[in-house]
């Protein structure tokens, strides 16, 4: 919870309960998501390794609350809390074991860039829920319709320009820098999108303010993208990708095997069995 930038307000024998936003943050909903998939996975992990791992079900919720500051600390409102608090244990009366779910409020912040399917056939309750079932999708390309793309002729010639030297051979890197907003993205979106640049493989990673407690969390997710890791590929699904994935590139690559399995939290031998 605190590397995904939450803060632990109750904590029992069997249950937790996590806040995010409450310091000024960017997406808020989206780091609480992504903290659920994070345990989801470290729990199935733990199961593959045959170790005991208890089912996990998790809710999410989105609401606004007001707040005061007891000295350093940052307190929520407490009647507002239970209300909430209230939420939350409707919401995990509708999840199965090892599942994740949003209420109707927090989708409207996560529907674009995680995979919700409704949690029931009744699609048109107020109170709706949803399953998360996936990754975060990223990319200028889930935004759907987008404007023309105008201007910046200079700054795309001078990038297709270092694209033609990689081309030959020579291996470029270039940087973007500018302010939010100004249309990096999209400058980069109209160069590498599958359609302009064929057979070119491309790949995406991050530096986001909530990873900094995860070590190595752009390269680890440049590797997910480069082998094609998905949400629910067990462990043996992981292996078998990035070892035939070695293997097409240069069979003297076998030996980092282990340390990349070790990046991608999976544990280079699989459970013998037993009881």
């Amino acid at each position: 919870m605190h590397g995904f930038g939450g803060r632990v307000e109750e904590l029992t024998a069997t249950s937790l309960v996590a806040v995010f936003g409450l310091e000024p943050t960017e997406g808020a909903p989206r780091h609480a998501a992504l903290a659920a998939l994070a345990i989801q996975r470290d729990a199935q992990r733990t199961r593959e390794m045959g170790e005991t791992a208890s089912e996990v079900m998790i809710a999410l919720h989105a609401a606004t609350f007001a707040i005061g500051r007891a000295g350093s600390r940052i307190e929520i409102d407490a009647a507002a809390r239970r209300v909430q608090w209230g939420v939350l244990d409707q919401l995990l009366r509708t999840t199965g074991p090892s599942e994740t779910v949003a209420s109707a409020a927090a989708a409207i912040f996560l529907e674009r860039r995680f995979e919700l399917v409704p949690a029931s056939e009744t699609t048109e309750e107020p109170s709706q829920a949803y399953r998360l079932t996936g990754q975060e999708r990223r990319g200028l390309g889930l935004w759907g319709g987008m404007t023309p793309f105008v201007g910046r002729s200079q700054e795309l010639a001078l990038l297709r320009h270092h694209l033609d030297l990689a081309v030959a051979g020579n291996g470029q890197a270039v940087a973007i820098v500018g302010e939010a907003g100004v249309g990096k993205s999209r400058l980069i979106y109209e160069l590498a999108s599958a359609q302009r640049l064929g057979d070119w493989r491309v790949l995406e990673t991050g530096g986001i303010s909530y990873g900094q407690a995860m070590s190595y969390l752009p390269v680890v997710a440049l590797l997910r993208d480069y082998f094609a890791v998905r949400d629910g590929d067990d462990g043996q699904a992981v292996r078998d990708k990035v070892a035939k994935a070695l293997l097409m590139l240069d069979a003297d690559l076998e030996p980092t095997l282990p340390a990349l399995l070790a990046l991608l939290t999976c544990p280079s031998t699989m459970p013998t069995g037993g009881p």
